[in-house]
């Protein structure tokens, strides 16, 4: 692992106000000459009670406020029972489809439990049915703050240790279906422990609440961080894991060099900047000549901080893979010693990550298709070894088709005949006879031509018998006789 020893100032900064999402306006209004949302525009949204002092759930006595900032407050508490301290984070204003959407992203924080994600702890309620975020108390400064005393990490160490570990709590929530949609330096609490730098993500899924907020509010504004908004989040679209991996690029991009990757003077034109395809940060190399294996490093920025999503890296796996290569060729580890950046075979993590996404309605539907040609086979199967051959049911066919048959059978038995009236002949008598002098026919003369005479009516007679009885024969049906 690289050196995790920190350069940064043990000194704890006084009490900063907990930092919350702040809320920008749109275009029109921010023309308008409007600086900022007022609380005027929050009037119709019930702010919550104080509840210093209070017992909430005979569990936890409210101590003291910790932090107040846009949307949520957060107070120290007491956990009666292990005499634990802890956070109680709740909304600034009450309203009950914000307070059901908070205790839903409650529920979905209390499932990632990871090293690098604030420890969640349980939902409860207080007064007028609020919902308080029960979680660990973080004792540090976040990232906003280290930036703010010191502008940049100089400490490429320092700097690796703290995106693997963003890394690595980010790719834990995204393998859980989780989304942070907010990640930005506040969110980021730096903790010392035996002189290693320790990190703690906060707030997964709040920019939900922010746009039911948004929507109560009716202002038009819009909500979240612009300087590290992705510009899908900034544009209204659908979010994805690679937004995230947008939002880490640009905070990436500031640990670094000091500097926003768009540093405009308002929240619309930072936008505008994220949401054209023709813009692009400054170079690292001239922010931070210093920097080693920069053509790598400036290419896996290029990539997270793509304009179009399916550019990006699809995974925070795929990107570990070139964060890696990247320290590797920056030799900033000792010899010998194993990647920061952990991963495993691009193919082998879709598979295993396959196997963990819940089960798609297009997939129900194939496995559903499947299921009932495997039952429609086995009945066909059945079916055809309960016949035997002579229950069979009788093919059908076309009467029409046995006349053509008929007439070349009445055909071939009228030459039968008449092969065998021939037969009857005695030719060398008829040779005789033939030489002979004409005589009156006598009656043994006429006897061959009145048997083939004979044969050939016959013949003609069964023809037409079997045309007739060709045509009377009815199909009845399977296992019944024909007449």
């Amino acid at each position: 692992m690289p050196n995790d020893q920190t350069k940064i100032s043990d000194e704890q900064p006084q009490v900063k106000n907990w930092s919350a999402p702040e809320l920008y306006l749109s275009q029109s209004e921010a023309q308008a000459g409007k600086a900022s949302i007022t609380a005027a525009d929050l009037a119709d949204i019930r702010q919550s009670d104080v509840l210093t002092g209070q017992i909430i759930e005979g569990k936890y006595r409210i101590l003291d406020l910790i932090g107040e900032g846009a949307m949520a407050i957060v107070y120290e508490a007491l956990d009666l029972k292990t005499n634990r301290r802890v956070a109680a984070k709740t909304l600034k204003y009450s309203d009950d489809s914000m307070v059901a959407r908070f205790a839903r992203e409650v529920e979905i924080h209390q499932k990632l439990r990871h090293p690098n994600i604030v420890e969640a702890v349980e939902c409860v309620l207080g007064p007028n049915n609020i919902c308080l975020f029960i979680m660990e108390v973080l004792e540090g400064m976040d990232l906003e703050e280290v930036l703010e005393s010191q502008e940049r990490i100089d400490d490429l160490n320092e700097f690796v240790s703290i995106l693997h570990q963003i890394c690595d709590g980010l790719e834990h929530a995204h393998k859980q279906g989780i989304i942070h949609r907010d990640l930005k330096p506040e969110n980021i609490i730096v903790l010392k422990k035996g002189g290693s730098l320790h990190l703690k993500i906060l707030d997964f899924g709040v920019a939900k609440i922010q746009e039911d907020l948004q929507k109560l509010t009716k202002t038009g504004v819009v909500l979240g961080s612009p300087a590290y908004m992705s510009p899908e989040q900034c544009m209204g679209k659908k979010l994805s894991e690679r937004s995230d991996i947008y939002s880490l690029g640009a905070l990436a991009f500031e640990l670094l060099t000091g500097d926003l990757p768009y540093d405009e003077c308002t929240a619309v034109d930072m936008m505008k900047a994220h949401c054209d395809p023709m813009s692009h940060p400054l170079p690292i190399a001239k922010l931070r000549p210093d920097t080693p294996a920069v053509h790598i490093l400036q290419s896996i920025i290029n990539t997270t901080l793509h304009y179009d999503p399916e550019m990006r890296y699809k995974n925070i796996n795929e990107l570990k893979v070139d964060l890696d290569a990247w320290w590797r060729e920056a030799k900033l580890g000792a010899p010998g010693e194993q990647s920061p950046f952990t991963f495993i075979d691009p193919e082998l993590y879709e598979e295993q990550y396959a196997e963990k996404k819940p089960t798609t309605q297009t997939d129900e539907l194939n496995q559903l298709s499947n299921l009932i040609d495997s039952q429609r086979k086995a009945q066909v199967d059945s079916i055809r070894a309960s016949f035997k051959e002579d229950k069979l049911p009788k093919p059908a066919f076309d009467k029409k088709k046995l006349i053509p048959v008929a007439i070349g059978a009445a055909a071939l038995i009228i030459v039968s005949g008449i092969l065998y009236g021939l037969s009857l002949v005695d030719f060398d008598k008829l040779r005789e006879s033939m030489n002979k002098p004409a005589a009156p026919v006598t009656t043994e003369a006429k006897q061959p031509a009145e048997t083939q005479e004979k044969e050939e009516s016959r013949a003609e007679q069964e023809a037409a018998k079997a045309v007739h009885r060709t045509k009377k024969r009815t199909i009845l049906g399977p296992g019944q006789t024909a007449r």
